[in-house]
């Protein structure tokens, strides 16, 4: 059977619409204004993200301002009040990633066809663009990924989850309250001891749970957590928060789990590598080959 020019023009037509569209799209991504475009929209997020209540805030916000749920119910609607979690901010992290991926792949073009000091400075400029794609990377991880939410413990009670902005989450062990204890003026006061007379008037200077950890059971480790001392646990970290003084069987523990962190101090490493093989590195091997 014979095809003619017709048919023939019939049949690339969409091959030639959609390698048109491919290009396009790859030209669009690698465009240094469309990345500034993102950036300055993702920074305006962030800057709502920090002027707005977001998840537990709002739900704090609503208890003390009634009179504002017809507002924060129009801002939850547009998921301003869980920015960083939200499908359009993760949408717009992923569409720079991938414009810096598309600019990640034209400088490995170039480092294919270059040498000496050009083909540094583009190395410089890819570890760049990568240790960026780690950044994003990690900060979707910790918008999908991250957990934060709050444990009250009292002493000898065993709890194996925590209430988190979604409801309650499980933990992968568990956590008991051994001791809570109050320094005040360089003395300790305890679940063990009563305070003695007129301790109760002097200031605070620390407060601190000792706990164990189990897993199946069977104690797995002992350790404090006070302010400013958090312990970290298979990927979770628990910060001491509140206590009760008239009970001081009772205290509280943020608990925060953030798998992204590992990622951006990465993409932190890279960044600090590429700047120094631009700006430091090179030059410094360019002066190298002038003395000598």
């Amino acid at each position: 059977m014979r095809v003619n020019a017709a048919q023939k023009t019939a049949v690339a037509a969409p091959a030639q619409a959609s390698v048109s569209l491919g290009s396009t799209l790859v030209h669009l991504l690698a465009s240094v204004k469309f990345a500034v475009l993102l950036v300055a929209i993702i920074a305006a997020a962030c800057i709502a993200g920090t002027v707005l209540p977001q998840g537990q805030e709002a739900v704090d916000y609503l208890r003390k301002y009634p009179e504002a749920v017809d507002r924060i119910d129009f801002f939850n609607r547009l998921g301003l009040t869980h920015i960083f979690s939200s499908w359009w901010f993760l949408g717009l992290l992923s569409v720079l990633a991938a414009s810096i991926m598309t600019c990640s792949t034209r400088r490995f073009a170039t480092l294919k066809r270059t040498s000496g000091y050009a083909w540094r400075r583009a190395a410089g400029s890819m570890l760049t663009h990568i240790s960026l794609l780690l950044v994003l990377t990690g900060g979707v991880i910790r918008g999908v990924w991250a957990q934060k939410g709050f444990i009250e413990l009292r002493q000898g009670q065993i709890v194996a989850d925590f209430k988190g902005e979604q409801g309650s989450a499980k933990l992968p062990f568990a956590i008991s309250l051994s001791k809570f204890q109050i320094e005040r003026d360089d003395a300790v006061v305890n679940s063990a001891a009563a305070a003695p007379a007129g301790m109760s008037a002097a200031p605070v200077k620390n407060f601190r749970s000792t706990v164990q950890l189990l897993k199946g059971g069977s104690v797995v480790g002992t350790a404090t957590i006070a302010v400013n001392k958090p312990l970290k646990h298979r990927g979770y970290t628990f910060y001491q928060t509140g206590y009760d003084p008239d009970d001081m069987t009772w205290t509280s523990l943020e608990v925060v789990r953030d798998p992204g962190v590992p990622v951006v101090f990465t993409g932190f490493a890279f960044l600090v590598g590429g700047l120094f093989l631009v700006f430091y590195l090179n030059p410094w091997i360019e002066a190298r080959k002038k003395i000598a």
